[in-house]
């Protein structure tokens, strides 16, 4: 394996790094919701269906995708 090929690995995965710090950060702000009259609180600290969940996803198969070209 080559150098070139060590740096992107490393960049690549620094994105991947990046992002997830970015959804930790976004998760921790929402605040969830009520449906009716419950006292239940549905969506607390989840991203899930926000464009930041695609975004992750988006990253780890880009990185899957890299990593099993790359070796």
């Amino acid at each position: 394996m080559k150098l070139d090929d060590l740096i992107q690995i490393k960049s690549e995965l620094k994105r991947f790094s990046d992002t997830v710090d970015e959804a930790i950060k976004l998760a921790k702000l929402q605040k969830g919701y009520t449906i009716g009259s419950k006292i239940d609180l549905y969506g607390v600290n989840d991203i899930s269906g926000t464009r930041m969940s695609g975004a992750v996803k988006r990253r780890a198969l880009d990185l899957r995708y890299y990593l099993t070209k790359k070796l």
